[in-house]
C-alpha cells in the first residue's frame, strides 16, 4: 500500500506539469507604413501613412509634406573650406567659400565666376560659412536683384576680384513631417479581438476620409489572434461593429471587452485605401495564453494562439507537430505546419501555397 501511494504521488507530480500562463503574444505591423491617402497638388501634397512604434500604444499617423516653392538662386554650387580642402587648395581654412562648380549660362556664369574662385564676400558679408549665404538668398534677396561678390582667383594673385551677379530663380520641393498621435483605449488586462487600436481626431479624418468626426484606426494585429484570422490587418479604418459607428477607440475597446466575456461573434466593416470595403465575422475570445504539458519521455505539448508543438516518444522519436502562424499583410492566414513519425520515417510539411511529403527518408512528392 506505501508503495502505491508513492508511485501514485510521483505520478501526479508529473503529471502536474502541464499547466495554462499569461503570455505576451506577438503583435504585427506592417513591413512598410500603410498609405491611408494623399490630398493636393503638385505645388503642395500631403501624403497620411500609419505608423505604430514599438511600444504598442503609441501610434501615429506621419504627415508627409511636400510644398514647391520658387528661391533665390546664383547658379554655383559652393563648398566650405573645411581643413583638408584648405590644405588640398593652399589655403586658410574657413577663409571663403570654395566655387566648385557654376552652371552653364546661369547667374554666376554670365558675371565671370569660375570653378576654383573663392567667394570671399557677398554684399560686405563675409562668406566663411554656406548657412550664411543660404539666409541672404532666402530673406533678404528676390529674383532680378544683384549681388555684389568678393572673389580671390588662383594661389598667387592675392589682389581681390569684384563682380556683380544678377539673381536667378529656381524651383525647390520643401519636404516636412510631422506626427499626428492616435489615442489609444485604457490598457486592459484580457484582450478578446486581437487589434491594436487608436482614436485618428476629426480634423485628420476630414482631410483623409473627408468625414468630419472621429474614426478608429487599426496600428497592429496580435498573430494568431481573432482579429488575424478574420482577415483584419494593420491599416485598416474600422467602420462598423455590429452596425455601429465608433467614434473613440475606447467605446470600441469597453464593447469588445464586455461581448469578449460571453464569446460573442459581432460581425466588422474595415476599409483600407488600397484595397476597399472588407466584411467579416469576429470570434471573441481570449487568445493570450499558453498551455505547457510534459509527461517526461512520453509527451509533450505547447501551445499558444501563434504557434503549437506536441511530441510522442524520447525527443519526438514516435510521432511529432509543430505549426505557426506567420506574417500576413493579406487579408489570407499565413502558416507553416509540419508533422513526422518515426523518427522521419515519414513526413509531410505544408503551408497556404506548397506542400512536400517524404517516405522512407528518399521518396517525396510535392504540391503547389
Amino acid at each position: 500500500m506505501h508503495r502505491f501511494n508513492v508511485f501514485a504521488l510521483a505520478l501526479g507530480a508529473v503529471l502536474a506539469a502541464g499547466c495554462s500562463s499569461v503570455h505576451e503574444p506577438t503583435v504585427l505591423g506592417t513591413r512598410q507604413p500603410v498609405t491611408l491617402g494623399t490630398r493636393g497638388d503638385d505645388a503642395h501634397r500631403e501624403t497620411y501613412r500609419l505608423r505604430l512604434a514599438g511600444n504598442r500604444r503609441d501610434m501615429s499617423v506621419i504627415v508627409s509634406t511636400e510644398r514647391k516653392e520658387t528661391r533665390a538662386d546664383v547658379g554655383m554650387q559652393l563648398i566650405e573650406v573645411t581643413k583638408s580642402l584648405a590644405i588640398e587648395r593652399g589655403l586658410q581654412p574657413y577663409s571663403g567659400l570654395f566655387v566648385d562648380s557654376v552652371d552653364e549660362g546661369g547667374p554666376a556664369s554670365k558675371a565671370g565666376v569660375f570653378p576654383g574662385d573663392l567667394v570671399l564676400e557677398v554684399d560686405g558679408n563675409a562668406m566663411q560659412y554656406r548657412e550664411t549665404l543660404d539666409h541672404i538668398l532666402r530673406t533678404q534677396t528676390e529674383p532680378g536683384a544683384t549681388l555684389k561678390l568678393r572673389l580671390m582667383r588662383g594661389r598667387a594673385a592675392m589682389s581681390a576680384i569684384d563682380v556683380v551677379v544678377t539673381v536667378g530663380s529656381r524651383d525647390v520641393t520643401v519636404p516636412s513631417k510631422k506626427a499626428v498621435p492616435l489615442a489609444p483605449p485604457a490598457e486592459r488586462k484580457v484582450r478578446y479581438s486581437g487589434m491594436v487600436i487608436g482614436t485618428l481626431d476629426a480634423t485628420s479624418a476630414e482631410a483623409i476620409y473627408g468625414e468630419t468626426r472621429p474614426t478608429v484606426l487599426i496600428g497592429g494585429v496580435y498573430l494568431g489572434s481573432p482579429a488575424y484570422h478574420a482577415g483584419i490587418r494593420a491599416g485598416d479604418r474600422i467602420l462598423s461593429v455590429d452596425g455601429r459607428h465608433y467614434e473613440s477607440a475606447e467605446d470600441l475597446d469597453a464593447f469588445f471587452a464586455e461581448a469578449g466575456g460571453r464569446g460573442a461573434d459581432v460581425e466588422i466593416v474595415v476599409e483600407r485605401t488600397a484595397t476597399g470595403r472588407y466584411v467579416s465575422t469576429l470570434a471573441l475570445g481570449r487568445f493570450d495564453r499558453r498551455t505547457d504539458v510534459l509527461v517526461p519521455l512520453v509527451f509533450g505539448l505547447d501551445s499558444s494562439a501563434s504557434e503549437t508543438e506536441w511530441t510522442f516518444g524520447p525527443f519526438g522519436i514516435l510521432a511529432c507537430y509543430s505549426g505557426e502562424e506567420r506574417r500576413a499583410d493579406t487579408r489570407a492566414p499565413n502558416y507553416r505546419r509540419k508533422f513526422s513519425m518515426l523518427a522521419g520515417l515519414f513526413r509531410h510539411k505544408w503551408t497556404p501555397e506548397s506542400s512536400r511529403t517524404r517516405l522512407l527518408w528518399l521518396i517525396s512528392w510535392r504540391s503547389r
